[in-house]
Formats: structure tokens, C-alpha cells, sequence
């Protein structure tokens, strides 16, 4: 049965250009051997042509458990990401899909992950793991750049003790932007907090 509905598979998306009778042909596949990864790309392929965006994203997840390669797991990542905020306008659960990647360091993970953070209004989260993921790492600019922008969040959200901790720490680690001293000390003033 499995072998059939896979050649008919072929046979309709090939042959008959009926991505659709694909489609169910594979389900068929799936639904007798759930750990068939090459089956399971087709049915991504095939309702990414259809726009059937919720297979594209139930498939796609399940793919990235398995994949072994690192950029393909990032790239699988972002693109489960897009599907979810974009298409199916799942926007907090497309920044959940990002996270665990992002924990390992995937740099591009950590910018889409911020993107749309920032996209959604998350201000407060993506300051938080801005600070989670910058605020321990190497002396970089780009460590420099991040920690400052999770500041800025904070403060614009008016987190007064969380952009008053993360001020002070640029402050000691002689990174912070020229304007952060100002906006620092008016965040001082409302915590009456001397050490900021």
C-alpha cells in the first residue's frame, strides 16, 4: 500500500501536475510510516506550492527535530518562523520556534528572533534575551551594539530597574552609547537609586 500511494504520489505530482492527489497520496505514506523523512519534505514541498500553510508548518517542525546539519536547522528555523508569523499569523509562536535555536547561539536565529520580537511589540522579551545572550559573551561590537539596544527597550517600555541594571553594566564595561548616560540618570532619579 505504502509503495503504491508513493508512486502515485510521484505519478500525480509529476506526471498529472496534481500536486493535490499528491498530497493525499502522501499522506497516506506518512500516515503508515510516520519517520518517513523523505515523504515528509514532499508533503512540505507540495503545500508550499498549494499555500497550504499549516501542513507547510506542522511538516516543517517536525523535520527540524530530526535534521542533523546545523545551517539547515537554522535556515529550516527561520523559514518555520516566517510561515508562522506571515501566514498564518501565529506571531508568538513563530518567536517560541526561534527560541531553542537562538539558545544555541544561531546568530541568524537571534536576529529574526529579535525582528520580529520587535515586529510584535515584545520589547520587554527581546531586551530580556538580548541581555540573556549578550550580557555574559565576549567583548564584541556586536555584544556593545546588542546590550545597548536592550537598554533602549527597557527604557522605552519604562522598566526602570531592568534598563537601570543593564545601564550600570555598560557603564562598567565602558560600552555604553553617549546618550545612555543622560537617559540613564533619569531612570536614577525616578529609582532613587545612587549607584545608577
Amino acid at each position: 500500500k505504502v509503495e503504491i500511494a508513493g508512486r502515485l504520489a510521484t505519478l500525480y505530482e509529476n506526471e498529472l501536475d496534481d500536486p493535490r492527489s499528491a498530497l493525499r497520496a502522501l499522506d497516506i505514506v506518512h500516515a503508515a510510516d510516520p519517520d518517513d523523512f523523505q515523504a515528509i519534505q514532499r508533503v512540505v514541498e507540495i503545500a508550499e506550492r498549494l499555500e497550504e500553510w499549516g501542513i507547510v508548518a506542522e511538516h516543517t517542525a517536525r523535520l527540524i527535530e530530526v535534521e542533523g546539519d546545523d545551517e539547515e536547522v537554522s535556515r529550516m528555523t527561520r523559514h518555520l518562523a516566517e510561515v508562522l508569523s506571515e501566514k498564518l499569523e501565529r506571531g508568538e509562536e513563530a518567536l517560541l520556534a526561534l527560541v531553542p535555536i537562538a539558545e544555541q547561539g544561531d546568530a541568524d536565529c537571534r536576529e529574526a528572533f529579535v525582528e520580529l520580537g520587535d515586529r510584535l511589540d515584545k520589547k520587554r522579551l527581546v531586551a530580556t534575551k538580548l541581555v540573556e545572550w549578550y550580557g555574559q559573551a565576549a567583548p564584541s561590537p556586536k555584544r556593545d551594539e546588542r546590550l545597548n539596544g536592550a537598554f533602549d527597550r527597557f527604557v522605552e517600555i519604562g522598566a526602570d530597574p531592568e534598563a537601570a541594571a543593564i545601564g550600570k553594566e555598560l557603564a562598567r564595561l565602558r560600552v555604553a552609547n553617549p546618550d545612555v548616560a543622560v537617559r540613564l540618570e533619569a531612570v536614577a532619579v525616578r529609582l532613587k537609586d545612587l549607584d545608577a
